[in-house]
């Protein structure tokens, strides 16, 4: 079994950081620029929304509604 390994921080404002910070420290900064920049890029992705998505939001919806309803009393005169 292999054992534990914990990293203690001697300034207490490393100690406080999140887990993620405290690896992006251990990386070094051309390392931590380069995860950062593809986090960025992920967060970008999973944040855009597809027209598709947009439709489906109920303000969109009643707009399409409406104007599918004037173009049948539009057909029906």
């Amino acid at each position: 079994m292999q054992p534990k390994v914990f990293y203690e921080y001697a300034d207490p404002k490393l100690e406080v950081l999140s887990a993620g910070q405290k690896i992006l420290l251990r990386m070094g900064s051309a390392n931590a620029e380069q995860i950062k920049a593809k986090l960025r890029e992920i967060r970008q992705a999973l944040t855009r929304v597809s027209p598709r998505a947009a439709m489906k939001t109920p303000r969109n919806r009643r707009r399409i509604q409406s104007c599918s309803r004037r173009k049948a009393i539009g057909n029906r005169a």
